[in-house]
């Protein structure tokens, strides 16, 4: 395959400083299809866009700024640390476990049900929503919740946006304003837990939630790395957020 042209001093960088500046020098200097960096190509018209959809896999699938690879970035856990924090979260989700604070989980639900609105048509995802961010986010860490709340609401937001229907299926590897807006939040959830990990292991007060349970070292596995405990706290938080 014919390699397309690469516009002069573009980049990342310049990309990041002024996109539509950049597409519109693209698509003047180098026609319908350009590259921006080494295996990233930028289609500017339509008829492109639909062939870049239809035959993705022939494109370089390249890691950059604009593609972050959460799953296995630099530092992340190893697929056997994953196993392993994966058994740590499931401690503080055993049936035993749940139950130990169900009292915890009814008044959230309680007063969920109480400010109810009555008489009227309601949108029910958005407050289904909040009540499941706030009941969830205290179940897995206790007197940190308030804290960590705003940052899992839009972590809760990010996921709905993510399951919209779409018209186009689009390449995991494309970075839509759906998927920019997931790693933003996934980003700004991670640097406001990280803190708290640190506190609670300087002071060993690690706590009786989920996030204390993954703190404590394990006979069979020994202590979790950091990051490991951050990416699989993460994920439980909202479940799974889906590519879609």
């Amino acid at each position: 395959m014919n390699e397309p042209p690469r516009v002069p001093e573009g980049g990342f960088a310049a990309w990041s400083r002024d996109r539509l500046g950049l597409a519109r020098r693209g698509a003047d200097e180098c026609g319908d299809v350009w590259q921006l960096e080494p295996g990233v190509y930028v289609a500017a018209t339509a008829g492109p866009c639909e062939e870049v959809l239809c035959r993705a896999q022939d494109f370089t699938k390249v890691p950059s700024p604009l593609f972050p690879p959460l799953k296995r970035s630099s530092g992340g856990p190893t697929p056997e640390e994953r196993v392993h924090s994966h058994v740590a979260r499931m401690r503080g989700l055993r049936p035993q476990a749940v139950a130990a604070r169900i009292g915890e989980i009814a008044t959230g639900t309680a007063r969920f049900a109480d400010q109810w609105p009555t008489g009227q048509d309601v949108e029910i995802l958005p407050l289904v929503r909040r009540a499941l961010e706030e009941v969830g986010t205290r179940y897995l860490f206790s007197e940190d919740a308030p804290a960590l709340l705003p940052f899992a609401s839009q972590l809760f937001l990010a996921r709905e946006v993510l399951a919209r229907p779409s018209r186009w299926v689009w390449p995991r590897w494309i970075p839509t304003p759906a998927r920019r807006f997931r790693t933003r939040q996934q980003v700004a959830f991670t640097n406001a837990l990280r803190p708290i990990v640190h506190r609670r292991r300087s002071s060993g007060r690690l706590g009786d939630d989920v996030l204390g349970q993954m703190l404590r070292p394990s006979s069979r596995y020994g202590l979790l790395r950091e990051e490991a405990i951050l990416v699989t706290v993460k994920v439980a938080q909202v479940s799974r957020v889906t590519d879609q």
